[in-house]
């Protein structure tokens, strides 16, 4: 078997309206730009034009993790589609769809503007824009951290004229930071996979990846941080199933 089965049995069995399509979306945008086209076991004549109006379609917040990944699998969409383009015209996505998520991304960016904590977080409910500031819910942490981080996320990857003033990027890299480093091991270790994405982004920001950012520190940082001890309660929280899990 290889990876390659994997990713036609995915394209064969893929649905446009299953609950997590971010999912499929980067899978076969990595893997089959700039191929566009292929058919379900159904026989659906599917591409990504579909897939992209998928992401776009309805609330923003909606989708895994509170709307965050959808806005990276757009991301993802437009930059590879950009990066093929043959003589200024798209081979990947059609034009006015490439227009489209440009200007999707343009208002999470604004929302993004207006949305920022004075410490630097983004709330759970950023699509609320400048509401979500001035209208504050009783928002979890670990929520925060979901949104902080996946915004980093997809921001490390977008060109700058999607960026939010560099400020507020900054500020938000340091709340997530100061986040990670002074929450217990277990703790994190219970929320591993939301916590996963602020590597990733602050890796993403270094022009690098976690794997290769490891190996590097590694070199130089031989010694090994013991588990600390569990935070207080000595038990993991469960990671609520509202929320479904990020890999």
């Amino acid at each position: 078997m290889t990876i390659n089965n994997v990713l036609q049995e995915a394209m064969r069995d893929f649905k446009l309206d299953e609950r997590e399509v971010e999912w499929s979306a980067m899978a076969f945008g990595l893997w089959l730009a700039p191929h566009n086209k292929w058919e379900s076991a159904d026989g659906r004549q599917l591409n990504f034009d579909l897939l992209a109006r998928r992401l776009m379609r309805g609330d923003q917040r909606f989708g895994v993790c509170i709307g965050t990944h959808r806005v990276y699998s757009l991301m993802l969409l437009w930059r590879l589609n950009d990066e093929q383009r043959v003589d200024g015209k798209s081979i990947f996505l059609s034009d006015n769809i490439r227009d489209e998520i440009y200007a999707h991304l343009e208002s999470v960016r604004e929302s993004l503007k207006v949305c920022q904590f004075p410490d630097g977080h983004w709330p759970s409910n950023w699509s609320e824009g400048a509401t979500a500031l001035s209208e504050p819910i009783a928002d979890l942490e670990y929520r925060q951290v979901i949104a902080t981080g996946h915004h980093l996320e997809w921001l490390a990857i977008a060109p700058k004229e999607l960026h939010p003033p560099h400020a507020q990027i900054v500020k938000a890299a340091k709340w997530v930071i100061k986040n990670t480093t002074s929450t217990p091991d277990d703790v994190i270790a219970g929320r591993y996979t939301f916590y996963s994405h602020v590597g990733n982004a602050l890796a993403l920001w270094r022009k690098t990846h976690p794997a290769e950012f490891w190996k590097e520190w590694r070199k130089t940082h031989p010694y090994v941080k013991p588990i600390s001890k569990p935070a207080a309660g000595g038990t993991l929280p469960p990671a609520p199933a509202a929320v479904p899990p990020a890999p």
